[in-house]
């Protein structure tokens, strides 16, 4: 990972309270205000992340989601 001098943020996730790609999934449905050339993180770290206790929830969270956008990207492909 390199990060420019453009305001990059690397976001780490603590894996005994969070699934990663349960976080991506989330994080891909904020809606952030668009302010042009500006910093997006100061409304990200006002975002609450509701995490379900249980890893295995999570899991099965993120396994439907990534197969139903597997499904939507097959879609598109077949409709193009």
């Amino acid at each position: 990972m390199a990060i420019g001098a453009d305001g990059v943020k690397v976001l780490m996730v603590n894996e005994e309270i969070a699934f990663p790609q349960y976080i991506y999934h989330y994080l891909k449905t904020l809606q952030l205000p668009d302010v042009g050339y500006s910093r997006h993180f100061k409304f990200l770290k006002d975002k609450r992340i509701p995490i379900p206790n249980n890893l295995e929830d999570q899991k099965r969270i993120a396994s439907l989601l990534t197969k139903a956008e597997s499904l939507i990207q097959q879609r598109e492909e077949s409709i193009a």
